[in-house]
């Protein structure tokens, strides 16, 4: 108890520039910390991008580190455990988006703004101040309940908090004496291998440090080669060396696709390919237009009709990479141009199309909905009363109607996907394909006829020995 009380008063004094972010009255102001005088609101540490999103969904398959996490939500156990899990993953802003609902549930769930902290650790980001709410937050709670709380989350917590200290180098020491403490728990020695990196030198050589980081996590990846949260540091530790293409083929790939299996099914995207393009099956509304702003029908005259008096203009629905706040051209694009990242990609959820934000974000909150339309006068401006309004239903239908269409043609990822014609033309003009191919039975694998595509463009010098490794765009090769 004598470390634990050290610890916390170095803690103390070297976080004395932490501060929460303004509170008063309303929502705080996200790039403003004014002095620690204002009571804690659990809204200083969520970001207004994230309190405007709906609840997070969640990847159990993920979960490996199975920690107690003392709370009086079990919701809210659930929502820590799935955040670190995330941040493993490499996953930062959804794990974040989780303890958010943790401290929602709980406001005194220690471990939650823990996450918090963690998960936005990288500096110079733009939820800094929703970070330090929530380590002072977490010392606040450790100051005032510290003798009720585990012993092992009173340590996690200080050690987080050195991380954001002028004491930040002892960080990985604290680390490893927490897991030597708690040997079973793999998740502080994880955390203390990772930290203890140091670098490269100018010549790509590791430094003492990131060597000691990389032998150490070997012992845990021959320990435990089939857990995810190891297998994700070891790949998060070799990809950032400046020779990283040179090592990757044998240290990480492995690995790597060993993460794929474990974790393809439980939520990560799939590889893509151009056999996707111009496939109108899996289209809500037609025709497919990516040169100007409408969504094609029967979507585009609902919305133009239920929706477009306030935003305006199907680019200004739901959020986008970029917003462009004038009619003048940019990125040599015309104002009225639709296409990525112009324009947002989350209107329809095929899946589960009651859930499609296109439905739920003009549907009232007493409907289900998240009543995200407002007026002028900031008051709710919900499109859609209920989910038996004509035109709710008509979307929703042709939100389904593509789900069923998309499952008979099949997607890229699953077997049996078949290439739409615009696809095969192109790969036939390419010379990829032979004329004499007929889409609708011979046998193809777009991801091959893809890597085919891609090395006809490499270069063959004149006269040369070699043999082109092309090969038949369907033939399987290492």
């Amino acid at each position: 108890m004598r470390w634990f009380r050290a610890r916390a008063l170095l803690v103390l004094m070297a976080m004395g520039g932490a501060h929460m972010p303004a509170g008063g009255q309303g929502t705080p102001d996200p790039g403003k910390a004014p002095p620690k005088t204002v009571p804690f609101k659990v809204e200083f540490v969520i970001h207004p991008v994230v309190a405007d999103l709906p609840p997070p969904d969640f990847y159990g398959e993920i979960v490996t580190e199975q920690m107690a996490i003392s709370s009086k939500s079990e919701a809210a156990q659930k929502h820590v455990l799935q955040g670190i899990a995330l941040i493993h993953a490499a996953w930062d802003f959804e794990a974040y988006r989780h303890f958010c609902e943790a401290v929602k549930l709980d406001p005194d769930c220690l471990m939650a703004y823990w996450g918090i902290g963690l998960a936005l650790a990288a500096p110079n980001n733009e939820f800094a101040v929703q970070r330090m709410a929530a380590v002072d937050r977490m010392l606040d709670l450790l100051e005032a309940h510290g003798k009720d709380l585990p012993k092992m989350e009173q340590e996690y917590a200080l050690c987080l908090a050195l991380l954001f200290s002028s004491a930040a180098g002892q960080a990985a020491d604290a680390f490893q004496e927490l897991a030597e403490r708690y040997p079973k728990n793999l998740l502080a020695g994880l955390l203390a291998t990772y930290l203890q990196r140091d670098g490269y030198t100018e010549f790509g050589d590791p430094l003492y440090g990131q060597e000691c980081a990389i032998a150490r996590m070997r012992q845990y990846l021959v320990a435990h080669p089939d857990n995810l949260t190891v297998l994700e540091f070891w790949a998060m530790l070799h990809t950032e060396a400046p020779d990283a293409d040179g090592n990757l083929r044998k240290e990480v790939l492995p690995y790597v696709r060993k993460i794929v299996r474990l974790w393809i099914e439980s939520g990560a995207a799939f590889t893509g390919t151009y056999a996707v393009f111009n496939h109108s099956e899996n289209a809500v509304a037609t025709p497919l237009i990516v040169s100007k702003s409408e969504l094609g029908k029967p979507v585009g005259p609902i919305v133009e009709k239920r929706c477009l008096a306030c935003h305006g203009s199907v680019a200004n629905l739901g959020r986008r990479g970029k917003q462009q706040r004038d009619d003048k051209w940019s990125n040599s694009k015309p104002p009225a141009w639709l296409n990525y990242p112009l324009y947002c990609w989350n209107l329809y959820n095929l899946s589960y199309p009651e859930k499609s934000m296109i439905l739920r974000a003009s549907l009232s909150k007493d409907a289900g909905g998240y009543e995200w339309c407002k007026a002028k006068d900031g008051g709710p401006a919900a499109a859609f009363r209920d989910t038996k309004d004509p035109d709710y239903q008509a979307i929703l239908r042709a939100i389904r109607a593509a789900k069923v269409r998309q499952q008979e043609h099949g997607r890229p990822d699953l077997p049996g996907f078949r290439p739409g014609d615009y696809y095969i033309r192109w790969m036939k003009r390419f010379g990829i394909l032979p004329e004499s191919f007929d889409p609708s039975k011979d046998p193809i694998d777009a991801y091959e006829t893809d890597r085919a595509y891609w090395r006809s463009l490499w270069h063959q010098p004149v006269n040369s020995e070699v043999t082109s490794t092309m090969g038949a765009p369907n033939t399987p090769r290492d």
